[in-house]
């Protein structure tokens, strides 16, 4: 970011693309690690614990499918994002400094 020369637009546009990608997959691992992982691992340990009790544990079962399935396309959406960001990283020059 510090090195690319921004004289040139598409250099310009390029940097701020890549730091809204990159941005996007931050937040996403954020939201996976502090919100989505934590309900999974719950329902997981509630359905360890009540294994012998179907009625609770096929409910959390469920649930904790279903958060899987969540932290499962998050963690896709940002290996995606971050793919995207190797992509447009191809065009990076360092600026020519004049000494």
């Amino acid at each position: 970011w510090f090195l690319v020369d921004l004289r040139i637009r598409s250099q310009l546009v390029t940097v701020v693309f890549r730091s809204v990608v990159y941005l996007a997959a931050v937040v996403l691992v954020i939201y996976d690690w502090r919100i989505v992982w934590p309900q999974a691992c719950k329902y997981r340990s509630q359905y360890i614990d009540h294994a012998d009790e179907p009625e609770i544990a096929n409910a959390a079962r469920e649930q904790f499918d279903r958060y899987h399935r969540e932290s499962v396309l998050l963690l896709s959406i940002v290996v995606c994002l971050l793919l995207g960001m190797i992509l447009f990283s191809a065009n990076i020059s360092a600026a020519h400094i004049v000494g």
